[in-house]
């Protein structure tokens, strides 16, 4: 699975649409919807430029969601709204959740929040047919959302502790990777890997470890820049990628 990134608006309301549905074309699972918000102080350069363009092209939440739900192209084209506490102090997570719905989001992504906090709004969340995606950034969240959390969760856990945009890390990813698997055991859970996948093979090296996807972010924002070819190519091979070593890894199991 490769799920991408794009600020909401970025880099223009046209432009990403282009840009979201070329993705959608090229293969790309989901669309992670950067909300507009001031930037983290974990998003790096290349990011936090890319949501203060999109932020002056956006009218608020409910455009946003609507402008990237247009982009789909087909049912099961996911989307994934990512939500930084300045978006849920600012709305609230009742209406938040709301938006979502009413603009049929898929799941919703909160890396800003404690994993107990995380866990009380992925119930709130399933009343509204919502899946929360949850952040793992710290190995202690782990046995809180082994032992709390929903049955088959979607976790995107983050591969290095550092700002978006840096060199891609195998060793700490696939450490990262492996507590996680660990902790699950024989449970079921969707594992995404996310920070710093830029290439095919930082791909090939999650998949191959059983990550269930990748989530790419800076790169696919710089693609974006480049134009919409540049970000269709790079979906592309990420994508190859993706499927031929997910396929290669369930034949060995087998």
């Amino acid at each position: 699975m490769v799920v991408g990134y794009l600020p909401a608006g970025f880099p223009d309301r046209a432009g990403y649409r282009t840009l979201a549905t070329r993705a959608f074309t090229a293969g790309l699972d989901a669309l992670e919807i950067g909300l507009p918000s001031p930037a983290p102080a974990t998003e790096g350069a290349t990011i936090t430029a890319a949501l203060h363009r999109g932020r002056s092209e956006v009218d608020g939440l409910e455009d946003a969601l609507c402008l990237a739900a247009a982009a789909r192209v087909r049912a099961e084209d996911a989307l994934i709204a990512l939500a930084y506490d300045a978006v849920v102090e600012e709305f609230g997570i009742d209406d938040l959740l709301d938006s979502c719905r009413a603009a049929e989001i898929d799941s919703i992504l909160l890396p800003q929040q404690s994993m107990d906090r995380q866990l009380e709004i992925s119930r709130l969340a399933e009343a509204k047919e919502i899946d929360l995606v949850f952040f793992l950034s710290r190995r202690a969240e782990i046995e809180q959302l082994v032992d709390g959390g929903p049955h088959d969760p979607i976790i995107y856990v983050q591969s290095a502790t550092q700002h978006t945009g840096k060199a891609f890390n195998a060793d700490t990813a696939l450490e990262r990777l492996v507590d996680v698997q660990s902790a699950f055991g024989g449970q079921s859970a969707r594992v995404l890997v996310g920070f710093g996948i830029a290439a095919p093979a930082d791909v090939r090296v999650l998949v191959r470890a059983g990550a269930d996807g990748v989530v790419v972010g800076t790169a696919l924002v710089e693609a974006g820049g480049q134009g919409a070819d540049d970000l269709a190519q790079l979906v592309q091979e990420l994508r190859v990628a993706a499927v031929a070593d997910h396929s290669s890894t369930a034949g060995r199991q087998a």
